[in-house]
């Protein structure tokens, strides 16, 4: 009986790490103008993620060519890209609208790691 006990454990373990493994990375990101906070963030080689962008103010825009996605993000509103990197490395998305003077420095860095 002692054994069951101590397994269980171990099992419930196993079982939820292999859950994680292969779950959706999720990352809130706010854009405003003229950023994206944060303004960098990494994430992992062959694991999908979901970027969910917040407008604090107007409508923004997010494209990346890399990962081929494109969103509209509006006036106070939530709008959400899923995508899964398939090669590491740095890449650059940009602000998709013009959104004012410093439009063109609206950028989030995105690091893709083995």
């Amino acid at each position: 009986m002692t054994l069951l006990v101590i397994m269980a454990p171990v099992l419930f373990l196993a079982a939820t790490n292999t859950i994680n493994a292969n779950s959706v990375q999720q990352i809130d990101i706010n854009a405003h103008r003229f950023s994206y906070e944060p303004k960098e963030i990494t994430i992992k080689k062959g694991h999908p993620v979901t970027l969910v962008f917040h407008s604090q103010d107007v409508s923004h825009g997010f494209v990346s060519e890399e990962f081929r996605v494109k969103t509209d993000i509006p006036k106070r509103g939530v709008s959400k890209v899923t995508f899964t990197p398939q090669n590491a490395g740095d890449f650059v998305g940009k602000c998709a609208h013009f959104c004012g003077a410093g439009h063109g420095e609206m950028q989030l860095t995105i690091h893709v790691v083995e």
